[in-house]
C-alpha cells in the first residue's frame, strides 16, 4: 500500500510540473502577441497621421500670391493730368493694383513707371513740360491687364533764344532775342556796364524802334516775338553778357567776346 501511493504522490508532482510550463508558454506568448499588437497600433496610427495631414512627411510649400482676386477685375485705371508750375504730374490709380504706367511726348519712345512696394494702387510722375504745343500720351495698366489711355495737348512756354553776332563791318555787336510767348525785356553788360530794352507793352513803328537801333517783330496778338538791337564796341575788348525774358517769366542767355582795333 505504501508503494502504491509513493507511486501515486510522484505522478502527481510531475502533472504539476506540466502545468507550470503549459501556464509559462501561454504567458510568454500573450505578452509577445501584445506586443506586436502595440507596434502594430503605434505604426498604424502614424500611418493614418501621415494620411490626414496631422504630421507631414516632408515640409509644405510656401504659399504663393493669389492671382485669382484679379480674375473678375474689369475695372480701367484712372488717369490724372495736373499742371503744376512748368511741370505736369502724372497721377494713375487703380481699385486693387497696379501693373505700370508708360508716357511719351508726340509719339516718341515712351517712359515707363513701376509702382512703389508701399502703394501698388497709385503711381505719381512729375515730368516738364516740353516748349511749344506738344502732345503728351499716358497708358495706365493694372495687374488684370485692364488698361486706361489718356491724351492731351499742352502749351509749353518758351525760354527765348539769344544770339549775339558781329556786324558785317565788324564795328559792332548785333544782339538777336526770339520767343514766340512774347519778350518782356533784354538785360545785357557791356565790360560790366547794364543796359536794359524794355519790351514788355511796347507798339512801336519801324521808324521809332530805328532810333534806338532797333528792329522788332510782332506777333498777331501785339506781342513782341523778336528783337534786334545793334550796339558799337568800344576799342579794345569787348565783353557782352545778354539775358532776354519772356513774357512768362523763362529767361535766355549768351555771352560774348570780341576785340575791337577801330580802322585807320
Amino acid at each position: 500500500m505504501n508503494q502504491i501511493l509513493m507511486i501515486g504522490n510522484k505522478n502527481k508532482n510531475n502533472n504539476t510540473t506540466d502545468i507550470k510550463k503549459i501556464i509559462m508558454f501561454f504567458s510568454i506568448a500573450i505578452i509577445v502577441f501584445g506586443s506586436i499588437l502595440i507596434i502594430k497600433g503605434v505604426v498604424g496610427l502614424n500611418t493614418n497621421k501621415n494620411k490626414h495631414g496631422l504630421i507631414p512627411s516632408t515640409p509644405s510649400p510656401l504659399p504663393t500670391s493669389d492671382t485669382s482676386i484679379y480674375d473678375d477685375d474689369e475695372e480701367k485705371p484712372k488717369i490724372e493730368l495736373n499742371i503744376i508750375g512748368e511741370n505736369i504730374k502724372i497721377i494713375a490709380t487703380d481699385n486693387l493694383e497696379l501693373d505700370y504706367i508708360e508716357y511719351s511726348w508726340n509719339d516718341e519712345e515712351a517712359e515707363r513707371v513701376y509702382p512703389q512696394e508701399d502703394n501698388k494702387q497709385t503711381i505719381e510722375e512729375s515730368i516738364n513740360i516740353k516748349q511749344g504745343v506738344n502732345t503728351l500720351q499716358v497708358i495706365a495698366v493694372d495687374k488684370a491687364g485692364n488698361n486706361q489711355e489718356k491724351t492731351q495737348s499742352f502749351q509749353g512756354k518758351i525760354r527765348p533764344e539769344v544770339k549775339i553776332e558781329k556786324t558785317i563791318e565788324g564795328d559792332a555787336a548785333v544782339i538777336t532775342a526770339v520767343c514766340d510767348d512774347g519778350l518782356s525785356k533784354i538785360d545785357f553788360t557791356l565790360n560790366g556796364e547794364r543796359n536794359t530794352i524794355p519790351l514788355e507793352g511796347l507798339y512801336y513803328t519801324d521808324e521809332v524802334w530805328a532810333t534806338v537801333n532797333v528792329v522788332a517783330e510782332y506777333s498777331s496778338d501785339g506781342k513782341i516775338i523778336s528783337v534786334q538791337y545793334t550796339h558799337p564796341f568800344v576799342e579794345g575788348e569787348n565783353e557782352f553778357v545778354v539775358y532776354a525774358y519772356s513774357i512768362e517769366g523763362l529767361v535766355g542767355g549768351k555771352e560774348g567776346r570780341e576785340t575791337y582795333t577801330p580802322q585807320q
